[in-house]
């Protein structure tokens, strides 16, 4: 299935246009009926000579309306740029054509329409000035068409051309999905695109049915009954029905125009814009991305009018929706980064336009390079790394993106862009992950020393001192490095693999022989009066050498677990234990019999019923 759209200056026959190909007016508007002037997306679609049908998107042409115009493109497989033979080429048939170019579609045809209206050598000079304007805006050998929507002259060779360009492009998605195979381990763009996704054009209420959307589908195919995400809200929304050109689905392929019947959500929680996906999602939700800015095609270099400043605020165009965002052009390169007040739904590639904030001028477009905040440095890296990238990019260069800025591909992303460690590259396999050796080593390094520090570190520590590593890498490399033997993993605590007076600092043995001088009366913290005494006791902890009761009382570990032993003297699982009894058999008081039995109760040694302990285990 394909989706196709207009495109062209305001009054050039764009809707007059779809009629007479698909026999529907596309203003759906009682305004735009009444004005003759097209101010929303309009809806319509045609089939071909095999039955399938072919969506076509009417957007308006009058510039106070480009971004309705840019959020009909997005989809579009193929666009029908019209150029009225009367009027001629126009300054809105340069800025739609240089959206259709930022936005990646494929394909175009220069449609001269009104024919009837001009002499046959105007309708040529017409014909030759879009074919020059439409290569110069980067389109070249775009075939041209001559026709009349009142009178029909020329509309079936124009559905004869658009089912020609249609399989050409099937047959270059068949060409590019081959070539993908054999590229192997790199991946490519459309491999990763490849998550069925809708980004919504309409909704409404229908009496009976509830909250209904529009959009067109890309990347994979919707079922009834499934499950959906919407972004950026993050909520889950199914599929109630769906309705494919009026036609009830159980399935529904892409590309295509669909709407679907949501529950789970009100007509107020979703609007333009929103991103419905399947689950497993590449889109992100994000506040902050770097853009690869693409000038508008066309443009003059020294036309600064014609680009993004500096340092600017600008309205960015995605998918069908826009909103406000602050753009800073990073010193080097073609690189700006872009924020947001609030989040969009973004892929990693995905075409954008920047419109001028509060007017209706084009300055340039481009694609998301890095989803989500930098640092300074990684603004560097990508400053230097962007000159060196090809204009296309593909799955391989967002791998090796990933591994210069954050060092690591995780496992799931690795499967998705088919990469695999490659040591003649300076790339290692850990425990799944794909990453840089230097950052292994460096990870690794700084696991080691955070393990020798008295006390050691607890494994669920490392993700806050080593801020912003992937935590659950981190886990992952430190429970290797136990494995390997090169530390030790005791109790969740990590330790060096040496003799344990490395991993006690000179206080923390001091504080040492006092517990077990202290035997059972323990020592209380309240009553020290050592600088750092908290931090060695809870080092101590850490290592495994000290317990720690309420009431800032702590035991040596050993001496704890005798008390254990004596409180559950001669008793077997299940059995009871008395305060008082536990009190006659440690000698020990109140104060510290009830700390002690809340210890063994957090140990899984009793469990408190009334005044009484079960008893669930026996200390070894």
């Amino acid at each position: 299935m394909h989706v196709i759209g207009t495109a062209g200056h305001v009054d050039h026959g764009k809707t007059l246009l779809i009629e007479a190909l698909t026999g529907i007016n596309a203003d759906r508007l009682p305004e735009e009926r009444r004005r003759g002037l097209t101010i929303d997306l309009g809806f319509a679609h045609f089939f071909t000579p095999g039955g399938e049908p072919v969506g076509v998107i009417d957007v308006p042409g009058h510039e106070r309306f480009i971004r309705n115009m840019v959020a009909g493109a997005w989809s579009l497989d193929l666009a029908l740029l019209t150029v009225a033979a009367d009027d001629g080429w126009m300054q809105q048939s340069s800025d739609h054509t240089r959206v259709l170019r930022l936005m990646g579609v494929p394909r175009l045809i220069a449609v001269i329409t009104k024919t009837d209206l001009a002499s046959p050598e105007r309708i040529a000079q017409v014909s030759e000035q879009a074919s020059e304007a439409c290569s110069r805006l980067g389109y070249a050998d775009v075939p041209t068409l001559a026709v009349s929507a009142r009178s029909g002259q020329g509309i079936d060779e124009l559905k004869e051309l658009i089912l020609k360009e249609i399989a050409s492009l099937e047959q270059t998605a068949v060409l590019e999905q081959r070539a993908a195979a054999q590229r192997g381990p790199t991946g490519s763009v459309s491999q990763m695109q490849s998550v069925a996704h809708i980004y919504v054009d309409r909704v409404f209420t229908v009496k009976g049915a509830g909250v209904v959307v529009t959009g067109s589908l890309m990347g994979g195919v919707l079922r009834r009954g499934q499950e959906l995400l919407l972004l950026p809200q993050k909520r889950r929304v199914r599929i109630r029905s769906l309705q494919c050109y009026y036609k009830e689905c159980e399935t529904v392929e892409p590309t295509s125009r669909v709407a679907i019947n949501l529950s789970g959500i009100d007509a107020g929680q979703i609007s333009r814009g929103d991103l419905l996906s399947e689950q497993g999602t590449l889109f992100q939700n994000t506040m902050e991305f770097i853009l690869r800015i693409a000038s508008a095609p066309g443009t003059q270099a020294d036309d600064k009018s014609a680009s993004p400043k500096r340092d600017t605020e600008v309205e960015i165009a995605v998918g069908t929706g826009h909103q406000i965002v602050h753009l800073t052009r990073l010193a080097a390169g073609n690189l700006g980064r872009i924020r947001s007040s609030r989040a969009l739904p973004l892929l990693w590639n995905q075409p954008v336009v920047l419109i001028q904030h509060g007017g209706s001028s084009i300055l340039g477009g481009g694609r998301v390079l890095w989803l989500g905040k930098t640092g300074k440095q990684q603004r560097l890296l990508l400053s230097e790394i962007e000159p060196t990238l090809p204009a296309e990019l593909g799955g391989e260069h967002l791998a090796r993106l990933k591994l210069s800025l954050d060092g690591a591909v995780a496992p799931e992303e690795a499967r998705d862009l088919k990469l695999a460690a490659d040591p003649s590259q300076g790339t290692v396999e850990l425990v799944g992950w794909i990453v840089a050796k230097e950052y292994r080593d460096r990870l690794e390094g700084r696991i080691r020393e955070l393990a020798a520090t008295p006390g050691g570190v607890r494994l669920d520590e490392l993700a806050t001192k080593m801020r912003g590593e992937p935590e659950t890498l981190l886990r992952l490399a430190a429970s290797k490095l136990a494995e390997r033997g090169d530390l030790s993993l005791r109790g969740g605590i990590l330790l060096p693999a040496g003799s344990e007076a490395l991993q006690v600092s000179p206080m923390g043995r001091q504080l040492l022989r006092d517990l077990r001088t202290g035997s059972s009366r323990g020592l209380e913290l309240s009553k020290l009066k050592i600088a750092g005494a908290r931090k060695e006791l809870r080092n101590l902890v850490r290592a495994g050498l000290a317990v720690a009761l309420e009431g800032d009382i702590y035991y040596e570990k050993e001496i704890y677990l005798g008390l254990a032993r004596s409180c559950l003297a001669g008793q077997a699982v299940g059995g009871t234990l008395t305060i008082a009894e536990a009190k006659t058999r440690t000698q020990l008081s109140r104060k510290y019999i009830i700390p002690l039995l809340n210890r063994m109760e957090k140990d899984g040694l009793v469990k408190r019923s009334g005044d009484e302990r079960i008893i669930t285990a026996l200390p070894q």
